[in-house]
């Protein structure tokens, strides 16, 4: 806006000094109507991602089905849009999409693609990076398929985020077909895991706790998937526990960030030297 009034109050002292023809003047108003509504435009896009990098980064949960019905209804309006080429317009309504399901990871990456035609290349790489952390195995093939950002494709930024995204690049392959053994052993219990992770997210997962007090459980499988830079690994059980609690819960999580982390919560032991079965695998 002071940019606006800078600009209205140059053009009146020129006309007052005689400078300045009517014509010139109309010229020079519809230029400065254009450039500070690409300003406001831009403005907008940078409000607009902050916003969302910062719900996408604390929203833990999923969004309720009501947001989520709505969040729909506003992403079928946004491809309307965008199939008319009317990309501020695709952008506020997945913009509104995404705030009403920060988890939902198409909104994201759709923003990378209507700020990209804009040519707010930056945005757009911001927008395609949240996209990646939160699901690399979908975003990664869109953004390289996607004519969308074939704006994007020479950026150095944007080469850097698709190589490191990459599946095939993630410390998790390295492990895959290996056999991981996890022992606690103390006074009351003794428990044993034997862990194996395949390339289409199942695990096979043996073992469990060997006394009834205070529970007995065994496990019965799991799956694992790429989460950001670390993985979310769910183990399924049975069993009960002896001192009248029921049954134990029918499923344990694990969140390792890293693979030194995936290492000692999966290949070790409480009590007694490092089990592990396998290739040699580096720290």
């Amino acid at each position: 806006m002071q940019n606006k009034n800078f600009c209205r109050r140059f053009i009146i002292k020129q006309k007052q000094e005689g400078k300045m023809s009517q014509l010139k003047i109309s010229s020079a108003l519809v230029f400065i109507f254009v450039i500070m509504t690409a300003i406001a435009a831009d403005d907008q896009s940078q409000r607009f991602l902050n916003e969302l990098k910062m719900l996408n980064r604390i929203f833990i949960g999923p969004a309720s089905d009501e947001h989520k019905a709505e969040a729909k209804k506003f992403h079928t309006r946004a491809m309307e849009s965008h199939k008319q080429k009317k990309y501020l317009e695709s952008e506020k309504f997945w913009y509104l999409a995404a705030k009403l399901d920060p988890r939902w990871v198409e909104p994201f990456f759709n923003l990378a693609c209507s700020t990209a035609l804009q040519g707010k290349h930056e945005v757009a790489l911001e927008y395609l990076e949240i996209a990646l952390n939160m699901d690399r195995n979908k975003v990664v093939p869109w953004a390289r398929n996607d004519s969308d950002l074939a704006g994007l494709k020479k950026n150095a930024k944007y080469i850097r985020l698709v190589e490191k995204f990459d599946p095939k690049n993630h410390w998790v392959m390295e492990l895959l077909g290996k056999t991981f053994v996890y022992e606690i052993r103390d006074s009351w219990n003794t428990e044993r895991r034997e862990i194996r992770l395949y390339a289409d997210g199942s695990m096979d997962v043996k073992g469990g706790s060997s006394d009834t007090v205070p529970c007995d459980y065994t496990y019965t499988g799991g799956k694992w998937s790429i989460q950001g830079e670390g993985l979310a690994i769910i183990i399924y059980r049975k069993g009960g526990c002896a001192d009248g609690r029921g049954p134990v819960a029918n499923s344990v999580t694990y969140h390792p960030v890293s693979k030194d982390q995936f290492l000692q919560m999966f290949s070790g032991s409480r009590i007694g030297v490092p089990s592990y079965s396998g290739d040699d695998v580096k720290k």
